[in-house]
């Protein structure tokens, strides 16, 4: 696919050292194409972005309201929210900024890393991160996540972790 002056001003924006120290695209070839190939594992799995990027704002949204503490979203899900000063714009062009933070899900052994940012361009854009990125997550790992939410029963809430507000 030819890159329109458009791709290559994202990805220009999207770049290590432009907008964020690390960047988004990681080393991938493909860039910004990526997001074609994540739309067809997306179609295969019968998912949208959107769909995925409410469930991530969720949690987002619950693991902010427990003030940095763990919470555990559902039987082997655990989420961690750390939040922090500052904001980024979106590379794609959208209006307004995303504050800084970090959502570690971690399922198992496996841990999925999400920032306000990397939310919003799943959900508005279709964009999962370049490979080799800090915040690629695959579409087929949320996708899981979403599955196990919303099937696995939340666990009985009750008492937290010491210091931390109940659920």
């Amino acid at each position: 696919m030819k890159r329109t002056p458009e791709m290559k001003e994202i990805e220009q924006r999207m770049a290590p050292g432009a907008w964020s120290a690390e960047g988004f695209l990681g080393d991938d070839p493909l860039g910004i194409e990526r997001i074609q190939v994540d739309r067809t594992a997306m179609d295969r799995l019968g998912v949208s972005p959107g769909d995925l990027g409410e469930v991530l704002d969720r949690l987002w949204r619950e693991g902010c309201a427990r003030f940095g503490c763990p919470l555990d979203a559902t039987e082997g899900v655990q989420v961690q929210v750390d939040e922090a000063k500052g904001s980024l714009a979106c590379p794609f062009g959208h209006k307004g900024t995303y504050g800084k933070g970090l959502m570690q899900v971690t399922i198992g052994d496996k841990t999925l890393r999400f920032s306000p940012l990397s939310i919003h361009m799943i959900q508005e854009h279709g964009f999962f991160g370049g490979i080799g990125s800090p915040y690629r997550v695959e579409p087929e790992d949320i996708a899981a996540l979403a599955e196990r939410l919303s099937t696995c029963p939340r666990r009985p809430r009750g008492v937290p972790s010491p210091g931390c507000p109940p659920d």
